[in-house]
């Protein structure tokens, strides 16, 4: 606030809320400070998925000053366990829709896997167990394609050692081009994404630009 930038500590922001939200239209208040004094505020919260974060001063300063100062304004969170982790896939629809692609970070330029097999899965390794209690899956529309291909249908299983493996997720009728999956805290190494209805229509291709892994989350 105001004194981290050198200026009086009565311009400091009194009160002001943060919501966020996914889609920039459908809003979720997360923090609500009423009576703030301090130049440096942190809130933690429970870990949540979010594109957009809105931040409201409400009061701007501890006087009749009517402008808001914000020096600076920095969202934290847990680590994607699956960003850029060994994965692999069933089979691919080009040489360049590799398993990579779903733990590279990157949505754009066709950066997806795809595949138009039956049985149409990825596979990740985490590399060692980590606790794991939410999954994040960027589908079509996320890269740019029509939302008909959103993943319809899929499910995810975890194991911790390749070989046992139990079910976690399960869903039947998805249309977003997000999906947040948050399950109780399970120790995992492996997790692997079923597609069992690729698309909105008849065509037969799954397409995952992004599949991502969170653990609990933590305090700064």
């Amino acid at each position: 606030h105001a004194s981290e930038g050198g200026e009086p500590t009565s311009y400091n922001t009194k009160a002001y809320n943060i919501q966020v939200s996914t889609d920039g239209t459908n809003w979720k208040t997360a923090v609500n400070v009423t009576n703030n004094k301090n130049s440096a505020t942190v809130d933690n919260i429970t870990a949540l998925s979010a594109r957009y974060i809105k931040l409201n001063v409400t009061a701007p300063t501890q006087t009749t000053n009517l402008a808001a100062r914000i020096y600076e304004f920095e969202v934290y969170g847990p680590p994607n366990l699956a960003l850029n982790k060994p994965a692999t896939v069933d089979s691919t629809c080009n040489i360049s829709q590799t398993a990579a692609k779903a733990v590279d970070g990157v949505v754009v330029n066709d950066s997806k896997w795809c595949s138009k097999s039956s049985s149409r899965w990825l596979q990740i390794d985490l590399g060692s167990v980590k606790q794991v209690n939410q999954f994040v899956i960027k589908h079509a529309s996320e890269g740019g394609e029509s939302a008909s291909y959103n993943t319809k249908a899929y499910d995810i299983q975890i194991s911790t050692d390749g070989l046992k493996w139990n079910k976690v997720v399960n869903v039947t009728n998805n249309l977003s081009g997000i999906t947040v999956d948050t399950i109780t805290t399970v120790p995992a190494r492996y997790i692997k994404l079923n597609v069992t209805a690729p698309t909105q229509t008849t065509n037969l291709a799954a397409r995952i630009y992004e599949f991502e892994a969170y653990g609990p989350s933590f305090t700064t």
